[in-house]
This record gives structure tokens, C-alpha cells and sequence, in this order.
């Protein structure tokens, strides 16, 4: 019986419920309850054996991947402030700024590339969005303005906010907006964040499930290969992230660049192609074994061997 993911947005107290009804339905003597068991922790039933709901909550963690009750509990305490989920649509008496925003920049599993005209449009009738503040500066491309806003508050550089509770990085990464107007470059302003400071990994867990990162924006695509847009400067983006220390082992990104046979990573190419040989892949050539041996991921750290 192989283990499970855990589901979307996991929650202790609804796995300690799931252990519990283990628990019960092992006393009950259901079939697959006891499989579980027989495979997780066989001595537990055994001859002489006291099942506890202790022993239920072991087998429960380990049939999701973990080595122990305690381990599950103190993964799900170190994910718990990267745990995102998309926010429902801005409300009628949200501020422009905040429209503008949900329509730039990508959110998986509610977003159409038609978004990015709208948002241009919303921006040319009213610019005043460029200076609201700068989430929508980052996700316009505005230098100017996010130079201004950090130089009157450094700390806005690694600040969540805005509707989508990001960094300014990251809605950088995932906006779509780069229409290659004087003054304006997404690109530009995720450098200029990059040098006051910003943490090339940023990132998120979307749905408590997947580890979306500053470079999963930059690289875009996914299941929706009609609306997921890359990044106008996918390559250049991330060569600049890779470059500033982001970790090139992103597998949500391989994962996104799969489906289409032109994608950089593809069953039928039988290799990796993301990015090809460019100057982002001697960077992640050079980056890479580095990484591996000095940065710890905390959401990976306590997964059971």
C-alpha cells in the first residue's frame, strides 16, 4: 500500500478526526482499516498488541510519507505561514489598485489571459494605480515609483500586502504586464528589488500543496495552457532570479512546462530543456550544487526517509 499526499490545505485537527475514525474502524475490524495497519504498523495488532489512538495517529502519519505523529505536526507547523490559497474576487468597493492587480498578474486556477488587455485599459484610464502602492508598481513594471516607495520605506521590499498577500517580488514574477513602455519593466523593477534586498525564493504554497516560487512565475504555464501566459521575458527574468540566488531545483516549474511537446520539458524529448543551454543554465550549473548543500528546506526537512 503505497503512501497518499497529504489533501489540499492540510489541517491537524481534521487528521487527528481521520486517526481517530482509524482508530475506530480498526476496533470494528473493517478490511481496509486493518490493511492499513498491516502495512504501516503490523506490531500494533499483533498477538498481545493494545490498539491505541496513538497507533492510529502513527499509522496515519505514516501513510502519508512521515516517520512519526510528531513529524506530521511539526511539518505542518513549519508550512504554515507559506499556506496560500487564491482569494475570491475583488468585491464591488475594491480600490482600483486592487482590480488592476487580479487582473495583471497570474493566479493559478482562477485566471484568463484575456485579464491582460483589461488591465491595460484599466491603467490607461486611470495611471493614478502606478502610485497607489507599490504591489501595483511591482506588477505594472513601474522603476520609478517602487524606487521611491523603498527609499521612504526599506522595508517594503520583503512586506507582504496587497490583494494577493505577496511580496512585491512576486507580483513582479507573476504579472503579465510588460508592455515594453519607457519606464516600465517588470523585469527592471524585480532587479532593483533583487538589489535592496528581496529573496530570490520567494514563494508560496498554493493550496498547502505546491511550492510556487518567483521562478514558477517568471516561467508561467501549467494544466491551462491557454490562459497560464509565461512571463513576457521569461528567460531574462530568470536568469536574473537564478543569478540572485533562486534555487534552480523548482519542481513546479518542470512540472508546468510539460504539456505541450514545445514546452522545455516533455515526455517525448526524454530530457530536460528549461531553460536550453543559455546563460540562465550555466548559472544553474554553477548554482546548483550549492544550493543542495547549503540551503535547508523547511518544508521538506521532516518528510520521513
Amino acid at each position: 500500500m503505497p503512501t497518499r499526499p497529504l489533501p489540499n490545505n492540510p489541517c491537524l485537527e481534521h487528521l487527528r478526526k481521520e486517526a481517530k475514525r482509524l482508530h475506530n474502524n480498526v476496533r470494528d475490524g473493517k478490511g481496509d482499516a486493518l490493511a492499513r495497519v498491516k502495512e504501516f504498523h503490523p506490531r500494533a495488532t499483533g498477538p498481545g498488541a493494545r490498539w491505541t489512538l496513538a497507533d492510529a495517529q502513527f499509522v496515519t502519519a505514516r501513510s502519508y510519507g512521515f516517520a512519526s505523529w510528531m513529524s506530521l505536526k511539526e511539518y505542518l507547523a513549519a508550512i504554515e505561514r507559506f499556506v496560500w490559497s487564491t482569494p475570491p474576487p475583488p468585491d464591488p468597493g475594491a480600490s482600483r489598485a486592487d482590480v488592476f492587480v487580479r487582473l495583471a498578474c497570474l493566479v493559478y486556477g482562477d485566471w484568463q489571459r484575456t485579464n491582460v488587455a483589461k488591465a491595460r485599459r484599466l491603467l490607461a484610464d486611470h495611471p493614478e494605480i502606478a502610485s497607489a502602492n507599490v504591489y501595483a508598481a511591482a506588477a505594472i513594471g513601474d522603476v520609478a515609483n517602487v524606487r521611491a516607495m523603498l527609499d521612504l520605506d526599506p522595508a517594503l521590499v520583503k512586506a507582504n500586502g496587497g490583494p494577493l498577500r505577496w511580496d512585491p517580488l512576486l507580483y513582479a514574477c507573476y504579472s503579465r504586464m510588460d508592455d515594453g513602455a519607457v519606464g516600465r519593466s517588470t523585469v527592471d523593477v524585480a532587479r532593483l528589488l533583487l538589489e535592496r534586498g528581496a529573496d530570490p525564493n520567494a514563494g508560496f504554497l498554493w493550496n498547502g500543496s505546491y511550492a510556487c516560487t518567483a521562478l514558477t512565475g517568471a516561467f508561467g504555464r501549467g494544466e491551462d495552457t491557454i490562459n497560464e501566459l509565461a512571463h513576457p521575458h521569461a528567460q531574462e527574468l530568470a536568469t536574473l532570479l537564478l543569478g540572485a540566488g533562486a534555487d534552480p531545483n523548482d519542481s513546479q516549474t518542470l512540472y508546468n512546462r510539460h504539456f505541450e511537446e514545445t514546452d522545455d520539458v516533455h515526455p517525448r524529448t526524454q530530457d530536460v530543456r528549461l531553460p536550453k543551454r543559455t546563460e540562465a543554465e550555466a548559472i544553474a550549473d554553477a548554482y546548483l550544487p550549492a544550493q543542495r548543500a547549503t540551503r535547508i528546506d523547511p518544508l521538506h526537512a521532516l518528510r520521513a526517509d
